[in-house]
């Protein structure tokens, strides 16, 4: 599985950016808030008249803050768009490194396991899978398919033999669980 945290932080960049120069700020916006920029920076014969103007009147200084970040967007939309590309990507990269480590760990863990153990219900001893007799008591293996063709059920505890209906076990007095 990928890591979602990045890809959807990549995709957010993403379409906020699309939305913010594609719809928010429309293209005529974008001309004036070029032009409005000029004029907040404007110089004549190396003397800053913008900043002079903008520092005379908290209006002026306070629109051309506001083109100011305008602008900022604008020029670092294309920077935008690759960052936002490069979390997908590395977001999918590192999720799909991380499956493959967990594919070799549960493939060792089954090679270690090769044959799957139940119990007696006799004696609680460990049996292979393919055991029809128990190593320990010698009692006959039940199969769970043959369990659950015969109606028959036996105590998880001691292994006797319970009859329908029997809420506790008649050989060792444990609660059957149902």
């Amino acid at each position: 599985m990928a890591k979602p945290g990045l890809i959807v932080l990549g995709l957010l960049i993403l379409f906020s950016t699309f939305f913010i120069t594609q719809f928010y700020i429309t293209p005529q916006q974008k001309q004036q808030i070029k032009m409005a920029d000029k004029i907040c920076n404007f110089e004549y014969l190396s003397v800053p008249l913008g900043s002079i103007a903008q520092s005379l009147s908290p209006d002026v200084a306070e629109k051309c803050e506001q083109i100011k970040y305008a602008k900022m967007i604008i020029d670092y939309s294309p920077f935008m768009y690759i960052l936002g590309f490069i979390f997908v990507i590395i977001g999918s990269l590192v999720g799909e490194k991380r499956i493959e480590k967990e594919k070799t760990i549960i493939s060792k863990k089954v090679e270690k396991n090769e044959k799957i153990t139940k119990r007696c219900e006799k004696c609680g001893a460990e049996l292979d899978e393919d055991d029809k007799f128990c190593k320990n008591c010698g009692s006959k293996i039940v199969s769970d398919s043959k369990k659950s063709k015969n109606s028959e059920s036996y105590c998880k505890n001691c292994g006797e033999k319970l009859m329908k209906g029997d809420k506790f076990c008649p050989n060792c007095g444990k609660k059957v669980k149902k």
